[in-house]
C-alpha cells in the first residue's frame, strides 16, 4: 500500500508540472529587409522587426548622392494607414529602429525612400510583418 501511495504521489507531481508549464507564445511572422536602387547608384534597404507589442522599421541609407532628404515610414497594411514618417536627412547609414505600438494581427511594411526636390528617386518597401503578441 504505501508503494502504491507514493506511486500516485509521483504521477500528481508530475501532472502539476505539466499543467504548470507556459504555454508556447505566439511570434510576429514575416519581417526583414529588402534593398533597391536608382539607376545612378543611389541605395536604400528598409526593414521591419517586432519586438512584443512593438515594431522597429529601421533601414539604410547606402548611397545618396542626389539626395535632398530620405524618409523612413511605417504603413499599417491592415487598415491601410500611415502611421509613421521619419525625415531622415541625406547622411548614409543605419536609420532608426523607431518604435512603434502596433496593434496586435495587423499586418505592417515599412518603406525607406530618397527624394531630390520632391521627386522620389530609389525606395525600398521591406516584407510585410503580421504583428502577433
Amino acid at each position: 500500500m504505501k508503494k502504491k501511495i507514493a506511486s500516485l504521489g509521483v504521477a500528481a507531481t508530475a501532472a502539476a508540472g505539466i499543467l504548470m508549464m507556459p504555454g508556447t507564445a505566439q511570434a510576429s511572422s514575416g519581417g526583414g529587409c529588402t534593398s533597391a536602387w536608382a539607376d545612378d547608384g543611389d541605395q536604400v534597404s528598409a526593414c521591419i522587426s517586432a519586438s512584443g507589442s512593438n515594431l522597429e522599421p529601421d533601414g539604410y541609407v547606402i548611397d545618396a548622392s542626389v539626395c535632398t532628404t530620405a524618409h523612413v515610414l511605417l504603413a499599417d497594411e491592415t487598415t491601410k494607414t500611415l502611421v509613421l514618417d521619419y525625415n531622415v536627412g541625406c547622411g548614409t547609414g543605419h536609420v532608426g529602429p523607431f518604435a512603434y505600438k502596433g496593434v496586435n494581427g495587423h499586418k505592417y511594411q515599412s518603406e525607406v525612400y530618397i527624394e531630390e526636390s520632391n521627386i522620389q528617386i530609389v525606395s525600398a518597401a521591406s516584407p510585410v510583418e503580421t504583428l502577433s503578441y
